[in-house]
């Protein structure tokens, strides 16, 4: 009886498909192993730069910068004048108050009256209604306002309500994170040195009240295109 030939190919051909599928699995491995450093690698580059943002935003760099949408004179009776920049854009309804109030006259012979907890206080309180405050553009009071509360800020004071500001506003002569939310920024020292400048001038006694020192002459706001 003759033997069928075995085809010489078959082993060579079974072979070749197992060293194919050896070599297949191998760089399937090799690709899981650089996936797996890839994503260990994005993963530290992403905490590493994590820890560099949290750094700088502690460090301010990535503070909020208000843009001024006019600029402010406020001439004291001593014949000196104090730079002031108006944040129209973060602060509207209370920029425009000031505005009026200022371009009326009302701030005209107002004193410079009380330092209290690195507040410095101007103006007077409205005598009329607290209907007649405007509204307090502050989270609390759930408006947003990202003007910072830093050394040389204008913040509209208030009573109790939230929307009982009128004619009084306070200086911050430091830093205050705290007021952040509770009151109505809406203005600023253009240069900081300026309040220094005024504090000096102003004699304080123990309860806080201005006793001595210059007073508001007028407070103009001068033309938007005015560099």
């Amino acid at each position: 009886m003759a033997h069928k030939k075995k085809n010489s190919n078959y082993v060579t051909e079974k072979n070749i498909t197992k060293a194919a599928q050896k070599e297949e699995q191998k760089k399937k491995e090799k690709q899981a192993k650089v996936t797996k450093l890839a994503l260990i690698w994005t993963g530290g580059v992403v905490a590493f730069l994590a820890v560099i943002f949290v750094f700088l935003l502690a460090i301010g760099v990535f503070k909020y910068y208000p843009k001024a949408t006019n600029h402010v004179d406020l001439a004291l009776d001593d014949g000196s004048t104090i730079h002031l920049e108006l944040y129209g854009n973060d602060a509207p309804i209370t920029a425009k108050h000031f505005t009026d109030l200022c371009n009326s006259g009302y701030f005209n012979g107002k004193s410079i009256h009380t330092l209290l907890d690195g507040m410095l206080y101007m103006g007077s309180t409205y005598n009329g209604s607290l209907q007649d405050g405007i509204k307090g553009e502050f989270s609390d009071n759930g408006v947003e306002n990202k003007i910072p509360m830093t050394k040389g800020t204008l913040c509209m004071a208030r009573a109790d309500g939230m929307d009982t500001a009128y004619g009084q506003f306070f200086v911050l002569t430091e830093d205050n994170k705290e007021l952040k939310g509770k009151y109505a920024a809406f203005a600023a020292f253009s240069d900081p040195a300026d309040l220094d400048k005024l504090l000096e001038k102003l004699t304080v006694n123990d309860d806080g009240v201005v006793t001595g020192g210059p007073k508001i002459s007028k407070i103009s706001i001068l033309p938007e295109d005015h560099h």
